[in-house]
């Protein structure tokens, strides 16, 4: 089962993100993993925001093996680059390296109209998200 939301490049994009992540998941199989997701997922939508300047769309999918996996896609194929670590006094740059640290995978995919990043964070119970949590914004 999938829930979707488009978002604009607009600067309340990562909150809206952040929101609707956590919304989908109350409730559910996944919801010790709200934070989490809301966090990965605010750190990816804000580098398509920054980065891209594309409307964003987000999907989360919840699969029958209990993982949780949010895909946020862009209309710029330009993937992105995981700043070094040892630029510990920049003040951004470190969302990828967040993303790495928690997330069970993630990667980037090119489509059609630009690119999907997309991260997995797995629930251990293998279940689906509620028919009605299903929208398109």
């Amino acid at each position: 089962m999938e829930v979707t939301t488009r978002l604009p490049a607009h600067v309340a994009s990562p909150g809206l993100a952040r929101r609707f992540v956590t919304d989908a998941v109350q409730g559910g199989p996944c919801r010790e993993l709200a934070d989490d997701l809301a966090l990965l997922t605010s750190e990816v939508v804000t580098n398509a925001v920054l980065h891209a300047g594309t409307d964003i769309e987000v999907c989360i999918v919840l699969t029958d093996e209990g993982v949780v996996r949010v895909e946020v896609a862009d209309a710029d194929p330009t993937g992105p680059t995981a700043t070094n670590e040892q630029a510990v006094l920049a003040t951004g740059g470190r969302g990828l390296t967040i993303v790495g640290a928690l997330a069970r995978s993630w990667g980037v995919r090119v489509v059609p109209a630009g690119k999907s990043v997309w991260f997995e964070l797995a629930t251990g119970t293998p279940q689906r998200l509620s028919d009605k949590r299903r929208s398109r914004t």
